[in-house]
């Protein structure tokens, strides 16, 4: 069956008779007469819109009459209406996510008529990346044509099915490149050459809004800390033997 993008298709139907009567055109088991417009004779009766038809598969045909009172109808045919774009999934990145580096994005992207490969469109900041296809996976790597820099970003992805039909679908993510800093060494403790209980209280300051862990090395064994506020702290249950220690902090955001 014929395939439209549009819920009033144009029915165009032609019968050889000079006598024509009435035509009527028969959409899912239900008909509706219609003007006929005389063309030159023998052709009679091309009609225009008939009636809003629902997204789905329809099934019509035509009957004519002519004022001899006989009865001619057309094979019946099968009419799909489409209006809906397709369906877009982003699977990567997720919304609001942050990264360090390049991105790999990634789309489901579905359609009863089928999507038209050619018309897919994965973009940040109006610059198109390369598009491959596996499926109904489509993939593209960003930075493509142009580099990210500390920033929020938005990526989009664009298609269309084989009728025309286009949707948009958008999703938010952060570059962030730069690691957390220790902006005041003034707040760290212990500091070198401290002399401390068998369980030192340990702060490690940091500078980022987006802290996910903070280990301390302690002689090569490592401890978690706890991220309060613009600091680590802790751990409290050391206890540690008379001795020098040396220690290393470790500081990783989200990205």
């Amino acid at each position: 069956g014929l395939s439209v993008s549009i819920t009033n298709p144009i029915f165009s139907v032609y019968f050889a008779d000079a006598d024509l009567k009435s035509i009527a055109i028969v959409i899912d088991g239900v008909s509706q007469n219609v003007d006929t417009t005389p063309n030159d004779p023998p052709l009679n009766g091309e009609v225009g819109h008939v009636r809003t038809l629902s997204n789905g598969v329809h099934t019509w045909y035509a009957r004519a009459e002519d004022n001899g009172g006989s009865v001619t109808t057309s094979p019946v045919r099968t009419l799909i209406v489409d209006t809906e774009a397709p369906a877009i999934t982003i699977l990567e990145p997720q919304p609001f996510s942050r990264h360090n580096t390049y991105i790999v994005a990634r789309a489901n992207i579905t359609d009863p008529q089928g999507v038209a490969p050619s018309s897919v469109l994965i973009h940040v900041g109006g610059t198109n990346s390369a598009v491959t296809r596996n499926g109904t996976i489509y993939t593209a790597t960003i930075p493509n044509f142009v580099q990210l820099t500390n920033n929020n970003y938005t990526l989009s992805v664009v298609a269309q099915d084989t009728l025309g039909n286009e949707r948009t679908q958008k999703v938010n993510f952060t570059i962030d490149i730069a690691p957390p800093t220790q902006p005041n060494q003034s707040v760290l403790r212990p500091t070198t050459g401290n002399t401390t209980g068998a369980n030192p209280h340990f702060i490690i300051p940091f500078n980022d809004t987006d802290i996910q862990s903070c280990t301390i090395t302690i002689n090569g064994t490592s401890h978690s800390l706890t991220v309060s506020s613009d600091k680590c702290v802790g751990p409290e249950d050391l206890n540690l033997t008379v001795g020098v220690y040396n220690y290393t902090s470790n500081v990783s955001d989200l990205a």
